[in-house]
């Protein structure tokens, strides 16, 4: 699951909706939950997208994580990534129990940098961001490690 206040016109929302094309084009089941924008018509098919009052998410952070609530014990999410501290804290308070999902990632991993890991712990050379492991068909994202690391099943 990526939460993300709008889907807009900037690299973070145009970073959410690549990666989760390419996490569903590779079986992966993704639920993107956002207020609508621009780049909500380059969602996959494959991808759910639930829209939501997640606009103003840091002035309706209690109506943002009510409407989050549910859609959590329906989609069973083994991971859910979130773009900034308000969608982190509208994920965190809307979880019933921790059986819906495994981990809360805050920040989402960037692309590999071409030239790979710098000192062999996976972290990439830009911005000191650790890279995302890539998924095989079929496989679930079951966790992001405190340092931004995917773990798949």
């Amino acid at each position: 699951m990526l939460v993300i206040d709008t889907l807009g016109m900037g690299g973070v929302e145009r970073y959410v909706v690549t990666v989760g094309n390419r996490w569903a084009e590779q079986g992966v089941e993704v639920t993107v939950i956002s207020e609508r924008g621009e780049q909500v018509e380059r969602i996959h098919p494959l991808v759910r997208h639930v829209d939501g009052p997640y606009d103003e998410v840091r002035a309706t952070l209690p109506r943002a994580a009510m409407h989050l609530q549910p859609i959590i014990p329906q989609t069973r999410p083994d991971c859910i990534i979130t773009n900034s501290l308000a969608t982190a804290l509208v994920a965190r308070t809307a979880r019933a129990s921790r059986t819906h999902c495994e981990r809360l990632a805050w920040r989402a991993c960037r692309p590999p940098h071409p030239s790979g890991p710098a000192d062999g712990t996976g972290r990439s050379r830009c911005g000191g961001i650790p890279r995302c492991e890539e998924p095989s068909r079929g496989r679930r994202l079951v966790g992001i490690n405190g340092d931004g690391g995917a773990q798949w099943h």
